[in-house]
């Protein structure tokens, strides 16, 4: 009930600020237009030509694929990663100010008196900031899945419709994520300037950035084992940076700081 409680809280202010709400769920759904923009232009390039040139080399595991199929592959690899990444990215800087705004609102106080738990207010601040772009997410993939079915042959779209990127969207971005706003939040109670807390924040998408160019291009293949290893991985990640924001938040120290 307290975590709820929480959480409700955040979202109120989160719809009242139509900037933030905005800037957390509208960037995926930008995104679906502009890729379906250009699957579009794709289809009437492969009408006029009869098929797709790369300035990049073809994979070797795409050599089987017609060459128009093959192109439209490499390029939808790259769409799936924003669909992937754009959760773990979004919230980053509304945790960064998390905590920091209750302290410049004066409000840290009166809530660290109530009964909740660290955990409790952590955890529920983190879901509060990033399940509105998960759920953006998921939405921009199904949106951009469906319009994608008219543009695309089969083969492509059997791609796009794949177990592991759609267990990905599903599973895995809501992991990196949360991983993400966990870093966000510990910067948020251990700095006192919301700037620089989210330019700390922002130095954790830099190996998650890293992950996502090698899938992208064939360094790390998308699949249901690696899907598995990803989660198992990260969920740990995720339970471990909890505990460390946990036992990194010093109540006494914050309130002391900012009274």
């Amino acid at each position: 009930m307290r975590v709820r409680a929480i959480i409700d809280k955040e979202w109120e202010e989160i719809v009242r600020n139509r900037s933030v709400f905005w800037s957390l769920v509208l960037l995926p759904l930008v995104l679906t237009v502009i890729f379906l923009a250009i699957l579009f232009f794709m289809r009437l390039e492969v009408q006029r030509t009869g098929s797709l040139r790369s300035n990049s080399p073809i994979p070797a595991h795409l050599a089987g694929y017609r060459p128009a199929d093959a192109v439209q592959i490499m390029i939808l690899n790259q769409f799936l990663m924003y669909f992937l990444m754009a959760p773990m990215a979004l919230p980053i800087y509304v945790a960064a100010h998390s905590i920091i705004g209750e302290k410049q609102a004066r409000s840290l106080e009166p809530l660290l008196a109530t009964p909740v738990r660290t955990w409790e207010l952590l955890f529920a601040k983190s879901v509060a900031a990033a399940v509105p772009p998960i759920i953006a997410a998921w939405v921009s993939y199904g949106l951009f899945a469906l319009g994608a079915s008219f543009l695309v042959s089969p083969v492509v779209l059997a791609e796009i419709l794949h177990p592991a990127w759609v267990l990905s969207v599903v599973i895995l971005s809501p992991l990196f994520a949360m991983l993400s706003v966990f870093v966000g939040v510990i910067a948020s109670s251990r700095m006192n300037d919301p700037r620089a807390a989210q330019q700390w924040s922002a130095v954790f998408l830099v190996p998650a950035i890293a992950a996502g160019m090698a899938m992208m291009f064939g360094v790390i293949r998308m699949s249901l084992l690696t899907l598995l290893l990803g989660a198992i991985v990260v969920a740990i990640a995720d339970a471990v940076v909890l505990w460390f924001a946990v036992r990194l938040f010093q109540r006494e120290v914050i309130l002391t700081r900012w009274r």
